[in-house]
């Protein structure tokens, strides 16, 4: 079983808030300079990859993002069982 350290698990939540504000800011600052037509052709491949999810091309890629959400899970559940003083 693989163990976590709280330093480790703190510093990989604290590492993805700061990539989020910043990936906030640079999302913010790239739309507000697209030209309507860069909008529309934004929203239609969204649009596109919305339709191919729904008729299970990504089937693969969400398999493995869900498997890896469920681990993940999983090891934080366990470092909380442990902190709590109760079983993994």
């Amino acid at each position: 079983m693989v163990k976590l350290r709280k330093e480790d698990v703190v510093a990989f939540v604290e590492g993805h808030r700061r990539a989020e504000e910043v990936t906030k800011v640079e999302r913010a600052r790239r739309l507000a300079s697209l030209t309507p037509e860069e909008a529309r052709e934004e929203f239609l491949a969204l649009w596109r990859l919305w339709r191919r999810m729904g008729e299970g091309e990504l089937g693969p890629l969400e398999e493995e993002r869900r498997r890896s959400s469920v681990e993940m899970r999983r090891k934080l559940y366990a470092l909380y069982r442990k902190r709590q003083g109760g079983p993994p």
